[in-house]
């Protein structure tokens, strides 16, 4: 699985056409393997952050298949990487619902974290 930003969306979309079986997503949306760790299956070598996954189950709802997967590998782009991610050069696209629900994370805010002390002073 990757996490797809702005300038993959389009490939990422023709990816997920329905191709035959002996088509190749990668290639009809102009986008590279590179080999993954864990797992057979190759990852998208475009993608700033993809995650390699075994499948946990299968979930059959309605036409549809929902797949549920068990994370086994990161993979993040080195620019992103430091003592903490560095997020405001990375803005994955999100998606919200089937079939074509789609939001951008470029709207972000900072909150601080409430302590227990803070939550136990404000509730008691």
């Amino acid at each position: 699985m990757k996490l797809v930003t702005e300038n993959l969306f389009d490939a990422m979309n023709i990816s997920a056409a329905d191709f035959p079986a002996e088509q190749r997503e990668l290639a009809a949306a102009h986008l590279h393997a590179a080999p993954s760790v864990r797992i057979k299956a190759p990852r998208v070598a475009e993608a700033q952050a993809s995650l390699e996954c075994k499948l946990f189950s299968a979930q059959l709802l309605c036409a549809n298949t929902l797949f549920i997967g068990e994370v086994v590998m990161f993979h993040v782009a080195d620019h992103l990487i430091g003592p903490r991610l560095h997020i405001n050069n990375f803005a994955p696209i999100g998606r919200l619902g089937s079939p074509s629900v789609y939001c951008c994370t470029t709207d972000r805010f900072d909150v601080a974290r409430v302590t227990y002390a803070q939550w136990l002073r404000d509730n008691n």
